[in-house]
């Protein structure tokens, strides 16, 4: 289950978008289904190799990766606000993978920049007035200080970068490649509460993230003309 932050539609119907030629659309779905594979290292199994099948408690615990073009009709980009009868159709590029280091190692990256920038800036303030005059005392942390803040931001990154249950769903859209929409879209989660069990043993965990994007479309069709601006930041949360 996901939730995110409201997106938002706007129409126009003063621009003129032209449709893609059909033989690209054939060609883009062979591709759809050449290219898409999934692949998931089957560590249960205790040894090297890799499976396309795997059990549901397998998935949630081992490293899996997913990657392939992606066909979008129905989903977030179509203006359902309006009521229009036209749809988008969204072609791109999708790469997700669980239990990685691509989250872990975005949000590690970011721990270590909030941490130098907290170092760098003043430890206190104080502001007081005597007569006519007011004085302000600002104290600054210690090299031994700034040492010790670098040393937990730096372990606090190794944590999140070997985190068991990260997630990192990235999604591309080209109108090169057949469709009517452009953009990206952003998904990025941590594993929180297990559920049911402890560790490898549990049956379910869940999940909070932070998620980011923003597609822009344009679709036309028998003299009628839609555009849509979707974009999405929140933090999303979903039991797995």
């Amino acid at each position: 289950m996901n939730t995110s932050a409201p997106a938002g539609h706007k129409t126009s119907a003063a621009r003129e978008v032209p449709r893609p030629r059909r033989w690209r659309r054939a060609a883009l779905v062979t591709l759809l289904l050449v290219l898409s594979s999934s692949v998931t290292p089957s560590i249960a199994a205790a040894r090297s190799r890799l499976s396309l099948v795997e059990d549901g408690r397998g998935l949630l615990h081992s490293y899996s990766a997913t990657m392939g073009l992606t066909y979008n009709r129905s989903g977030d980009f179509n203006a359902w606000s309006t009521g229009s009868s036209l749809a988008v159709e969204a072609v791109g590029f999708r790469y997700y993978e669980r239990n990685g280091f691509i989250t872990g190692t975005i949000l590690g990256i970011l721990r270590i920049l909030t941490a130098a920038a907290a170092a760098s800036g003043p430890k206190s303030s104080t502001s007081w007035t005597e007569g006519n005059m007011r004085y302000t005392r600002t104290t600054y942390y210690s090299e031994a200080e700034k040492q010790a803040m670098q040393r937990s931001a730096s372990n606090s990154a190794t944590n999140m970068v070997t985190s068991p249950g990260q997630s990192f769903d990235l999604e591309i859209y080209s109108r090169n490649l057949g469709g009517d929409a452009s953009g990206y879209k952003v998904t990025m989660m941590m594993g929180g509460i297990k559920l049911s069990g402890r560790g490898a043993r549990a049956k379910g965990m869940f999940e909070i993230g932070m998620g980011f994007g923003s597609v822009k479309s344009g679709v036309a069709s028998e003299g009628k003309y839609l555009i849509t601006d979707w974009s999405y930041f929140g933090m999303p949360f979903r039991v797995s």
